[in-house]
């Protein structure tokens, strides 16, 4: 198995690029579970349902009208197009494309530190699994 650093993710959100501000991302997938469980035997059975998931990423500040503020802020309840390349961009690398409702936006100002920022999206629908071409 290769290894891959994390420096080479690259991702997108509503058609913005804003891999050069973020330095954290993590997709998590879930499904739902359903206890089909009947009278007689003594351990629990179970069923999958609806699959789930959740998008975090966070970085950087940055006024540009090209940062992360930019394209978020103030859009909390809006569904966005996400791409997550974590191997980076090339032909044959995996990648990662689906809708984010964005349902949290926070930027944090320490007093002795740099301004961060992070978002959290609910998956909607399926993700697709592609490798680039």
């Amino acid at each position: 198995m290769a290894k891959v650093h994390g420096r080479k993710t690259v991702i997108t959100v509503d058609g913005d690029d804003i891999t050069a501000f973020c330095n954290t991302s993590e997709l998590t997938r879930e499904a739902d579970e359903h206890d089909t469980s009947t009278y007689g035997p003594d351990d629990a059975d179970y069923e999958g349902g609806l699959r789930r998931g959740q998008f975090t990423c966070g970085g950087f500040y940055d006024s540009s009208v090209t940062g992360p503020a930019s394209t978020m802020r103030g859009k909390e309840g809006t569904r966005m197009p996400i791409v997550r390349k974590t191997e980076g961009t090339g032909t044959g690398k995996p990648q990662e494309a689906f809708t984010g409702l964005l349902t949290k936006y926070v930027e944090t100002n320490p007093v002795a530190d740099f301004i961060t920022w992070s978002a959290e999206f609910r998956k909607c629908g399926a993700i697709t699994d592609t490798t680039q071409a």
